[in-house]
C-alpha cells in the first residue's frame, strides 16, 4: 500500500482495504460458525482466519495492481533536478507534519485503553452494581464511535497527503508544498 500512497495512486490502497475487511468479515463468520460447534477456543480461532485470508487477498490483490501497472519507470538522469536536501532537513520536514497526527491519533488509543481499564470499576466504586456499569460502559463506548470519526479522516488524509509533501520537499517543489 506504501508503494502506491507514495507514488500519489490511492485507488489500489483503497480498494484493497475494501477487498481486505469484506473477506475479513465473510470468512471469520464462516469459520466461526463451522468450527464452535467443536468449542469455543476453535470457535475464536476459526474466526481469526478470516483476517489472515482478508490480508492475503489485499495483498494478492496489490500484487495483481502492480503487475499490471509495471514498474516504476525511472527519469533520465540528466532530468533529474541537481538539487540536494540532507537527511535531517527531510526528516525534520515529515516529522513536522506527521508528528502532530501522530500524537492526536496515540493520544486518541491511549485515552480509550484508560477509558476500558478505569470506567467500568469507577462506575461500581460510585455505586452501580455491575450490570448498570456495563450499560453504562456501553453509552460510552457507542458515543465514542462518534468521536472517532473526525479522527479516522485526519488518519487517512495523512496518510494520502504526507507522502505527497514529502515527495515535494525532496524535490524542493515550495510552490506545490504551498498548496498543499
Amino acid at each position: 500500500r506504501g508503494y502506491f500512497q507514495g507514488m500519489g495512486n490511492m485507488t489500489p490502497t483503497a480498494i484493497s482495504q475494501v477487498i481486505e475487511q469484506l473477506v475479513n468479515i465473510i470468512f471469520s463468520l464462516l469459520f466461526a460458525a463451522m468450527f464452535i460447534k467443536y468449542g469455543l477456543e476453535a470457535g475464536c480461532a476459526g474466526g481469526t482466519v478470516g483476517t489472515s485470508l482478508g490480508a492475503l487477498v489485499s495483498a494478492l490483490f496489490l500484487i495483481y495492481c502492480h503487475r499490471k501497472n509495471g514498474a516504476i519507470k525511472v527519469k533520465d538522469k540528466d532530468s533529474i533536478k541537481d538539487e540536494k536536501y540532507s537527511v535531517a532537513y527531510l526528516m525534520k520536514k515529515i516529522i513536522h507534519y506527521g508528528l502532530p497526527i501522530t500524537l492526536c491519533v496515540g493520544m486518541n488509543s491511549a485515552g480509550t485503553l484508560v477509558d476500558v481499564y478505569n470506567t467500568k470499576a469507577r462506575l461500581m466504586v460510585a455505586g452501580f452494581n455491575e450490570v448498570n456499569a456495563t450499560v453504562l460502559y456501553g453509552y460510552l463506548a457507542k458515543y465514542q464511535q462518534l468521536i472517532n470519526v473526525p479522527i479516522a479522516i485526519i488518519s487517512s488524509l495523512s496518510m494520502a497527503v504526507l507522502p505527497v509533501i514529502a515527495g515535494a520537499a525532496a524535490k524542493g517543489n515550495k510552490n506545490r508544498l504551498k498548496v498543499i
